[in-house]
């Protein structure tokens, strides 16, 4: 009997965003460009992520920024969805105010059958 892992593809499509294909796995990152004035900034915000057909919008835990100037690379861990399709959009907050949302990402969970180990040890025998 097979197993089925899930697998998250996140796909962009290309002709409307320019991108490529990122296939991710259970444990990885959604990694986005975010403008501040400075690191600690960046890293206080709080990032809303918004799923279409979702009522609850979660602030992303664990959001860790890098970089210097005024950009900087930010990352947190991709939530697990059942299977099915997804437009994500990302926002950020400080004490204040929620900026716009960011341009949309498609996303497909899909499973995937994973195949039988290999038989190992194959031999004659008398």
């Amino acid at each position: 009997m097979k197993t089925l892992v899930l697998v998250l593809f996140l796909l962009l499509c290309p002709a409307v965003y320019g991108q490529t294909q990122i296939v991710v796995g259970q444990q990885k990152q959604l990694e986005w460009l975010q403008a501040a004035p400075s690191q600690a900034a960046a890293q206080a915000y709080s990032y809303k992520l918004y799923v279409t057909g979702e009522a609850d919008v979660p602030v992303l835990p664990g959001v860790t920024c890098a970089g210097s100037g005024s950009s900087f690379t930010c990352r947190a861990n991709l939530p697990l969805w059942p299977i099915g399709a997804y437009t994500l959009t990302l926002t950020a907050r400080d004490a204040n105010l929620e900026s716009g949302h960011s341009p949309a990402l498609a996303v497909q969970v899909v499973a995937v059958p994973v195949p039988p180990v290999a038989p190992q040890g194959l031999g004659v025998v008398p």
